[in-house]
């Protein structure tokens, strides 16, 4: 199977490919907008994608997702978590597997934003699994990226006398949020993925680029 246009509208419905997928090209730079609510919030994001071994036939089938819930519509009624992120780039890795790039925009990460993202991520990834597994794809490898403008949580973390090195044999608190600072984040049920953080400018502009 691939991501192409008439392979999933044969197996997905019409009208969620209608509403959450868009069709792209590896090789042609692709726009993530996140559009402002309530006046704020908004973010765009350009995106690169670069391959380490070229591929015969040129680049490679791109599909953009979008399934937070529009229009009043819930494309994932069964799931517990109803939340997800903004945006997931699923690209074809193999020709029956693919790579996800998972992206959840804020204005500002705090601790209860940095809650909300996890949960977020997690929320895309139970998705994404599931259609790749509609589209009898094997999901390869999934990283996840959280675009902001502000990074309150780094500063807060930095200055908590809790960050100092747990004692031997003494459990680490809970709830310290020091995950925001690693290069992997743990979910909720799913165990833990590659994390980076994507700075935009105070207008919500930036930019990402990708090596598969």
């Amino acid at each position: 199977m691939s991501l192409s246009a008439e392979t999933v509208g044969a197996l997905l419905d019409a009208g969620f490919v209608a509403a959450c997928c868009r069709f792209a090209d590896a090789q042609q730079p692709l726009v993530l907008e996140e559009p402002a609510r309530d006046g704020r919030g908004f973010a765009r994001i350009a995106v690169r994608i670069r391959r380490k071994t070229k591929r015969r036939g040129g680049g490679s089938p791109v599909l953009q997702l979008t399934l937070e819930q529009s229009g009043g519509k819930q494309w994932f009624p069964l799931l517990k978590q109803q939340q997800c992120a903004d945006f997931a780039l699923l690209v074809e890795w193999r020709q029956d597997a693919v790579s996800a790039t998972v992206i959840e925009c804020k204005e500002t990460v705090s601790a209860t934003e940095w809650d909300k993202v996890r949960e977020q991520l997690a929320g895309m990834i139970v998705r994404l699994r599931a259609l790749t597994g509609a589209l009898q794809l094997r999901l390869h490898a999934v990283t996840c990226y959280t675009a902001f403008r502000r990074d309150a949580l780094t500063a807060q973390l930095d200055a908590s006398p809790a960050r100092r090195r747990t004692r031997v044999g003494k459990r680490a608190e809970k709830g310290l949020h020091r995950d925001w600072l690693r290069p992997q984040v743990e979910l909720p049920s799913l165990g833990c993925f590659p994390h980076r953080k994507l700075q935009l400018d105070e207008h919500g502009i930036g930019s990402l680029q990708l090596t598969l």
